[in-house]
């Protein structure tokens, strides 16, 4: 049963292998191997030996069992995934941090950093932990940053980095350890391939914690609040977009006049707000003063998004409009 097997289904003895290699202590994983020699080579669909189990389940004395029977730390399953990928999923202490404290370990045959290695996506370990909000690996990961170029090293296909994935999951403890780390150079107002950056991505989110991501990123950089990606959309557009009403608050009391920020197709903040719906949006962004007379590339106001798709929005938008006038 190769690697490069497909569709094949594992025997209940194999999976009951691979289960009790995550599960099991090291003598019942001696006993399930006398069985087959051959069955630490043994994988799933999608080419995780037991190796990849025990690391994710820190599995610490089975993973070590498992390498002395021939079992490799460099090994990637169907994904390009490494068993350190599987541990910082697992936020797997004990297997992470003897894999750093050996060389010989933490280092692939060619001598890249294993926790630096990315997978067919493009994302590395580092990544992940930044994602599972797991800040002891992440630290971790940090100590064992020598002279490493990260803002290289740890950017995904979409050029994300590890701040971008701890801004995406509102892990605020990952967040303020990587703006704290200063050999890591991850700049706050990195930009990915769509011109997002982490403080953007944030504000697009509707995490409880995203507020409090957003106030860390624009208090170490308060520029970065007037930003815009590629289609023109700065934070506030993508905070409206979410509706995420605190974020909205927030990011009109740290920058005012991002109110009148305008996309590529100059549409505001209150564009967005009114085509979706979002009548809070709308009471807020009119409220901080947004004009509703505003047009977009197309000679569009926010009351004709409103008219076609919001009749709530449309009576905010107009009863403002009254008041205005008087």
């Amino acid at each position: 049963m190769s690697r490069g097997d497909e569709g094949f289904r594992l025997s209940i003895a194999h999976l009951t292998f691979l289960h009790t290699a995550a599960e099991g202590t090291t003598s019942e994983l001696e006993k399930v191997m006398k069985a087959d020699a051959g069955w630490p080579s043994i994988v799933d669909a999608r080419g995780k030996s037991a190796l990849f189990y025990a690391a994710q389940t820190d599995n610490l004395k089975n993973c070590q069992l498992l390498v002395k029977k021939g079992a490799s730390w460099s090994a990637f399953d169907h994904l390009g995934d490494t068993p350190m990928h599987w541990a910082a999923h697992g936020g797997a202490v004990k297997v992470i941090k003897h894999l750093l404290s050996d060389a010989s370990l933490s280092h692939d045959h060619m001598g890249r950093k294993m926790f630096l290695i990315k997978d067919k996506d493009g994302v590395t370990p580092m990544h992940i932990a930044a994602k599972r909000s797991s800040a002891k690996i992440l630290k971790m990961f940090a100590d064992a940053v020598a002279g490493d170029d990260i803002f290289k090293l740890a950017r995904d296909l979409k050029d994300r980095s590890p701040l971008h994935y701890a801004a995406t999951y509102a892990s605020i403890e990952c967040v303020q350890l990587i703006l704290d780390e200063d050999k890591l150079g991850l700049p706050v107002d990195q930009k990915d391939a769509f011109g997002l950056t982490p403080l953007m991505i944030a504000a697009g989110e509707n995490f409880a914690q995203s507020v409090e991501i957003v106030r860390l990123l624009v208090a170490r950089k308060p520029s970065s609040i007037s930003a815009s990606n590629k289609n023109g959309q700065s934070a506030l557009h993508l905070a409206v977009a979410a509706n995420n009403l605190r974020v909205i608050d927030t990011l009109l009391e740290l920058m005012p006049k991002i109110v009148e920020s305008c996309d590529n197709e100059f549409r505001t903040p209150l564009h967005y707000a009114a085509e979706a719906g979002h009548v809070e949006a709308v009471d807020k962004l009119l409220k901080a003063g947004s004009r509703n007379t505003m047009k977009d590339h197309f000679q569009v106001t926010p009351a004709h998004y409103a008219a076609q798709h919001s009749k709530k929005a449309l009576q905010k938008l107009l009863q403002h409009a009254k008041v205005s006038e008087v």
